[in-house]
């Protein structure tokens, strides 16, 4: 009988932890799955500044042109405003939009979807902007 019962409590248990197995495993993937989908929204790209204008609140549009080592579709002309929440910087250091200039080369990372019909085409969602040279 004892064997019986320490035979019951060893598979209870075996189960037990291939069940908790299990449910980690698809917990760990899901949440995977979520990081790997918000990498794929984010895009980014060169370009170099064409122009540059600031409106009275402070916000600043730009307006580039994509390298020509960039993918075709990034080769475009492209807009987009620089607002208080974009992460602007240069070699790692934040840096505040009034040292980028025309004629400066940038990478733009961005996340909404964009157009490729509308020249300049807009940004909408700019994250970063980093000042290359």
């Amino acid at each position: 009988m004892k064997k019986n019962f320490f035979k019951r409590i060893m598979i209870s248990s075996l189960l037990a932890i291939i069940a908790i197995s299990i449910i980690l495993a698809i917990y760990i993937s899901k949440r995977e799955n979520k990081m790997i989908s918000k990498q794929k929204n984010e895009q980014s790209f060169s370009a170099k500044i064409e122009s540059m204008r600031e409106n009275e609140n402070g916000e600043v549009y730009v307006n580039v042109k994509g390298l020509e080592s960039n993918y075709e579709d990034f080769k475009g002309e492209f807009s987009f405003k620089i607002n208080d929440k974009t992460n602007i910087n240069f070699g790692g250091k934040k840096i505040d939009s009034s040292n980028l200039k025309e004629g400066d080369t940038i990478l733009i990372t961005f996340k909404d979807e964009y157009l490729t019909d509308i020249i300049p085409t807009p940004l909408e969602n700019v994250t970063k902007v980093e000042l290359l040279k």
